[in-house]
């Protein structure tokens, strides 16, 4: 007769791992449609700080990458368009008509597919259609020229692109396009070193080879790739690339940077020299010496505004450019640009107009104010017959003027790049608000609130429970008065309830814990703050609330120097003294302003703060980032060293030396990736550590990518177990070149776990990305009978690795196996009867999910 088996009803169990904590809400509140930590490229659940996963997302305080720049400079006006060259988004901007009004669109994008993609070489490699940090760009209205910057190249386009992500016709400085070797084969007359300027005068070809202390002049327009520059200018021959070669004169240069000419005239601004150089006939051989100089009182000075800064001295000019009557210097170092109503025929000019500052005796940043009249750190300047444009690259924006000023301290009539002329954040963000982030540095979380240090908004947001939804607002700021308040110490003096770039928040369920990188100081608050503005209780690292000096007093068990990451495991404190090469314990939570540390690890005592002292080895550490203690172990990400430190007990003596050491084969090696490729040993600049007493995690940031550990490793070059942010272990690419995404993250600073969800501040997508632990969307079915007592169960779970089952709640001599969507089990009783099997899975992190049964 056979065997009768009835399905009862499912139920689920809360199943937790031992040393986790698991909240209940979040398994009553279970979240659909995600997954768990897989093996690679597992995907985000929800961001924090940004409305979405899309492409556009990613910019500080959520600006428009569609409007907005990322230290743009370059500009041009030809043809009656306007070119940009947008430096950090790695991208030329196209406008087809001269922007009228503030925040206009462009038309055209070069570099990227388009208007939201930022990646260098478009996270690839080098090819025709792709820039690394693009500098200077220049048109003659039918032909495109592009300083390609970083990947040592010009490139030349023969028709103005009028569609996205156009490919270049030829290149200068490398022999192919998919080349980007500095001075490619050896310095030589085809080769260049990190170029800044183009110029094309119909006839001939001149690039300022910064790199190599030249500028080149090819006496024909390139018409193939790699082609060999007929004259060097600033260098006696082609081989040779020293600054001021024999020394500062007529015949030298030191980081040339802007080119013009006239046909007749070179004119060249000589950067590091402060100065620019006039040839009244173009140079037709090799080192020629210039006749004019501008800046200078003679050709062998090269001082910063050599005697005062006036309307004769300049500061590091970064651009030049003509009209042909005209000439206009963005005068860099003195925040200002200066017009020549003729071009200088003698040394020492004096400029008859500056714009930018009141007067030509001024140089301060954004004086008065940013304002339609102010500059701050103007890269490029151009002037035609009707107007000028000057990149003003630290304001983020682009300023036209629709008439060449012609008396000081003129306004700007239009602004590119920002919607009105007093903002001047990146990507044309208005600024932060509560659900807004600029570099999040740390995060942090504890029974069912999340914590963030929000650097460049210098602030610490709270939120008074997890996010469940993307573009969460915070609850409470700590830092600034309000949510739409960023300053810098709320724009004063040092504080109890002021930041500057707090890189470290922490909170045990007591204390909230604030470490301030440019106050030097840790802030302790006794309760955690439910008001905004709230005044910290205790400082560490100080005197006083008041102060905020480096070392104040000298380095000692009482001074910090730059502080990163912190940790408490609600006995001790743990701080990350980045600058002073070491990390300070303190055996208690101090209590009293200006408490000194206990026990020092990196440095042999309190008052010695060098790199490595004494040499690299287990007891020595090299700016460490972060810090954490779990379960008797010590963890240090020491960050310069490109490893992390594992001590298996807490250190109560100085100069403790490590047991183990992660990223490194062992203790005297500190090469990024271990001197290769990227692997699953390998750590480049680890910025954060955390450990859940049973797993280690590390944010392994210029990896962009967090490597977790399913068991703390107990020996040297342990291999990690999972990558989170990259397809595969060998790839480390910022967002594996891709646009911003769920399952990518660029130079992450941080990670943390809580038992329920994985925290990680992307600080490179200016986000919080949380992923859920533990298999998600899981379920189980049998059959309804049996007449067997082999069965077979239908399982379904996003990212389960392995499954156990069991006729038993407690799992007693069950093992994990692969997870499969079918299993068949074999019944230990083959009673007639109701039978009941449950079934557990994990993750690749072996993080449990629920316990099912059927």
């Amino acid at each position: 007769m056979p065997k009768l088996f009835k399905k009862t009803s499912v139920f689920i169990l809360s199943f937790a791992l031992l040393s986790l904590n698991i909240s209940s809400s979040f398994i009553q509140n279970k979240i659909i449609q995600v997954n768990a930590i897989n093996e690679t490229s597992t995907p985000a659940t929800i961001v924090v700080g940004q409305s979405g996963f899309s492409s556009c997302d990613g910019s500080p305080n959520q600006g428009n990458p569609e409007k907005g720049f990322f230290n743009a400079v370059g500009s041009m006006i030809a043809g009656n368009r306007l070119y940009v060259s947008d430096y950090g988004s790695h991208r030329i901007l196209i406008y087809n008509t001269i922007p009228t009004s503030n925040y206009t669109s462009p038309d055209v994008v070069i570099g990227q597919q388009n208007f939201c993609d930022r990646s260098q070489n478009q996270g690839g490699l080098v090819t025709a259609s792709t820039l690394f940090y693009p500098w200077g760009v220049f048109s003659d209205g039918n032909k495109l020229f592009i300083v390609d910057r970083s990947n040592h190249r010009v490139l030349i386009y023969n028709t103005i692109p009028t569609s996205n992500n156009a490919s270049a016709d030829v290149v200068v400085g490398q022999p192919d396009m998919s080349s980007n070797t500095v001075n490619n084969g050896g310095i030589s007359a085809s080769t260049l070193n990190y170029p800044n300027g183009v110029f094309y005068d119909g006839s001939k070809l001149y690039i300022s080879d910064s790199g190599n202390h030249r500028v080149l002049i090819y006496n024909a327009l390139p018409t193939s790739n790699g082609i060999s520059a007929d004259v060097v200018v600033g260098q006696p021959n082609m081989t040779s690339g020293t600054a001021n070669n024999g020394g500062i004169n007529a015949n030298t240069l030191n980081a040339p940077s802007g080119i013009y000419s006239n046909g007749t005239k070179l004119l060249v601004s000589d950067n590091s020299n402060h100065r620019v150089l006039i040839y009244n006939t173009i140079p037709t051989s090799n080192n020629t010496s210039a006749d004019v100089v501008v800046g200078q009182p003679n050709m062998t000075s090269g001082t910063a505004n050599n005697g005062g800064i006036n309307t004769n001295t300049l500061n590091s000019p970064q651009s030049i450019f003509s009209n042909g009557t005209k000439l206009s210097i963005a005068d860099r170092g003195n925040h200002r640009v200066l017009i020549f109503n003729t071009i200088p025929n003698s040394n020492n000019a004096s400029a008859d107009v500056v714009v930018g500052q009141p007067n030509m005796t001024s140089s301060t940043v954004n004086n008065g104010g940013i304002g339609a009249n102010t500059l701050n750190g103007p890269y490029n300047t151009f002037i035609n017959d009707s107007k000028m444009v000057i990149v003003d690259v630290f304001n983020q924006r682009v300023l036209i003027f629709n008439t060449i000023p012609n008396s000081n301290n003129a306004s700007a009539d239009v602004v590119v790049g920002q919607l009105n002329m007093t903002n001047n954040i990146y990507y044309g963000s208005l600024g932060p608000d509560s659900n807004t982030l600029s570099t999040p540095f740390n995060v942090n979380a504890y029974n069912n609130k999340l914590f963030i240090a929000d650097r460049n908004n210098n602030r610490v947001l709270i939120y008074n429970t997890l996010p469940n939804s993307n573009n969460a607002n915070a609850d409470v700021v700590v830092g600034q008065q309000n949510f739409t308040s960023g300053s810098i110490n709320q724009g004063g003096s040092v504080a109890a309830n002021t930041l500057n770039s707090p890189n470290g928040v922490f909170y045990d369920g007591n204390k909230l814990f604030i470490s301030e990188y440019n106050n030097h100081r840790i802030l302790i608050y006794n309760n955690l703050p439910t008001s905004n503005n709230a005044s910290a209780d205790v400082v560490v690292g100080q005197p006083n609330m008041t102060s905020g000096t480096a070392n104040n007093g000298g380095r000692n068990a009482n001074t910090l120097n730059q502080p990163h990451h912190i940790y408490s495991d609600g006995i001790r404190l743990y701080v990350a003294d980045y600058n002073n090469h070491r990390v300070l314990i303190y055996n208690t939570i101090p209590t009293s302003n200006n408490t000194s540390a206990d026990v020092v690890v990196g440095q042999p005592n309190m008052t010695s703060g060098t790199a490595n002292n004494g040499g690299i080895g287990a007891n020595t550490i090299n700016r460490p980032l972060g810090v954490c203690a779990v379960g008797g172990k010590f963890f240090v990400a020491d960050t310069n060293n490109n490893r992390v430190l594992i001590y298996n007990t807490i250190p109560t003596s100085n100069s403790t030396s490590a047991d183990v050491v992660v990223g490194q084969p062992n203790m005297t090696s500190n090469s990024i990736n271990q001197g290769g490729s990227v692997a699953a040993n390998t750590l480049y600049m680890p910025y954060g550590v955390y450990s859940d007493g049973t797993r280690l995690y590390i944010a392994d940031s210029y990896n962009n990518r967090i490597l977790i550990y399913n068991n703390i490793p107990t020996s040297n070059d342990a291999v990690a177990d999972i990558v989170v942010g990259q397809p595969a272990m060998t790839t480390n690419i910022a967002n594996n070149g891709e646009s911003e995404n769920s399952q990518r993250i660029s130079n992450p600073a941080a990670v943390y776990s809580d038992g329920s969800n994985l925290y990680i501040s992307d600080r490179g997508n200016e986000r919080v990305l949380i992923y859920p632990l533990g298999p998600q969307n899981d379920s189980m079915s049998t059959p309804s009978f049996s007449n067997s007592e082999t069965i077979n169960i239908t399982l379904t779970a996003d990212d389960a690795k392995e499954v156990m089952i069991s006729e038993d709640n407690s799992f007693t001599g069950a093992t994990w196996e692969t997870y499969s969507n079918s299993k068949e089990y074999t019944l230990s009783n083959t009673t007639e009867g109701t039978k009941t099997i449950y079934v557990k899975m994990r993750d690749y992190a072996h993080y449990e999910g629920e316990v099912l049964s059927s």
